[in-house]
């Protein structure tokens, strides 16, 4: 029954606020299995040229691309994930064009070059912008263009930037540009074989280079609290956003890290019927109106974000301010 439950809310509901539009996994695959998601638009068309066995085969890769893709574009809550085996049949359709193209039993279009340039070109674009930004991150919060504050906070982080990463984005755009131009030229072989290299290379450098330094604007000022909160005899908890990481970090177990379903079988809701459904919001009213009632044992710290601050600390006034950064608020009630 939980399951079914769970399955309709996603149909129904822009579940654990991720919503989106119909089109969002269209996009998603499209950038996010670049240059796949090219040549796989080309896998689409028929051909004349397939043996049974490609024709078998490329039939099911179309039912369970359109299956999924479909069913997860129906499906109100969108998260990145959810069209993820998508990319099986989506590779396989780029192997199988590219595979065309270099036997010439499909010569390149020019809607594929257009495509190749827009998408390539775009993120390539994003990769060379991205430290540029970064290492102007002081004239740019000055200038007030960040409206939002934790995400103004979290931009704030002390990040080093070198110069070089710059050279990332170039090599990635030097890829879609080598693949368009050898296209021109018939040399399809080569044109994807540097588009795929190349790509290959940016990608897996950006991982490396990019990765971290994202991390350290978006959570590391939380993670180095939670971090620093390990082997303490305390309870933790975040308000406001949903997270994991104040678990994993001070190395909690979650049945141990609070009493209150203890508490809370002890003390059920006025009103509330044996055996009813809880959803989730009803239960973090129950929760938040344990810690802000309940004796502790031991100290509770809770994180919250700049934009709830003030809420927070308005409904919760036994607990104190411990420190602010990056967007973060610390707390603690003794």
């Amino acid at each position: 029954m939980e399951f079914l439950v769970y399955q309709i809310r996603l149909f129904s509901t822009e579940d654990a606020d991720h919503g989106g539009p119909f089109y969002y996994h269209w996009v998603v695959l499209l950038i996010g299995c670049f240059p796949a998601s090219v040549f796989a638009i080309r896998g689409f068309f028929r051909s004349g040229s397939d043996t049974p066995y490609q024709k078998h085969m490329k039939r099911w890769m179309l039912i369970l691309f359109w299956v999924v893709l479909i069913l997860f574009s129906i499906v109100k809550t969108k998260i990145v994930h959810y069209s993820s085996l998508c990319y099986f049949p989506l590779t396989f359709l780029a192997a199988y064009c590219a595979h065309k193209l270099i036997l010439e039993e499909w010569p390149w279009k020019k809607w594929m070059s257009a495509v190749l340039l827009f998408t390539g070109g775009m993120l390539g674009l994003l990769l060379t912008a991205l430290p540029i930004i970064a290492m102007n991150r002081t004239a740019i919060l000055a200038a007030n263009i960040i409206k939002d504050p934790f995400a103004a906070g979290n931009f704030g982080a002390d990040v080093h930037w070198s110069g070089w990463e710059v050279g990332i984005g170039l090599l990635f755009l030097a890829g879609v540009l080598a693949c368009f131009i050898l296209a021109l030229k018939k040399k399809m072989k080569a044109a994807i074989i540097s588009l795929f290299v190349l790509t290959l290379l940016s990608t897996n450098l950006s991982s490396l280079v990019f990765a971290p330094k994202v991390e350290g604007y978006s959570q590391r000022a939380a993670i180095d609290f939670y971090e620093s909160l390990k082997g303490q005899k305390c309870y933790i908890d975040v308000i406001g956003f949903k997270s994991y990481a104040h678990l994993f970090y001070t190395d909690k177990d979650p049945s141990s890290n609070t009493p209150f379903m203890e508490w809370y079988k002890q003390n059920p809701p006025k009103g509330l019927a044996p055996g009813a459904h809880v959803s989730s919001g009803q239960m973090d009213i129950f929760y938040y109106e344990y810690l802000r009632s309940q004796p502790l044992d031991r100290p509770v710290y809770v994180v919250s974000k700049n934009t709830h601050a003030k809420e927070f600390e308005h409904d919760f006034p036994a607990y104190r301010k411990l420190s602010e950064k990056n967007g973060f608020v610390f707390y603690i009630r003794n």
